[in-house]
């Protein structure tokens, strides 16, 4: 699976929707939710470092991007 501008987006606005829900609903404990914060940061960390380096339709960004 390629890692295009629109998986990016989706993951992006997951992981948001997940810190947000982590500190609003009583689901976590309070605390644990230091960890569940750190580990969404980090995934989109992961995330957007690699979006990065790509085109919008996950090609690599050093080769010239096409409009398909």
């Amino acid at each position: 699976m390629k890692l295009t501008r629109t998986m990016n987006v989706i993951v992006q606005v997951l992981a948001v929707a997940l810190q947000i829900a982590n500190y609003v609903l009583p689901v976590v404990p309070p605390s644990t939710r230091p960890t569940v914060s750190a580990i969404a940061g980090i995934i989109q960390l992961v995330v957007g470092i690699a979006a990065h380096g790509l085109n919008p339709d996950g090609t690599s960004a050093t080769l010239p991007y096409r409009k398909s």
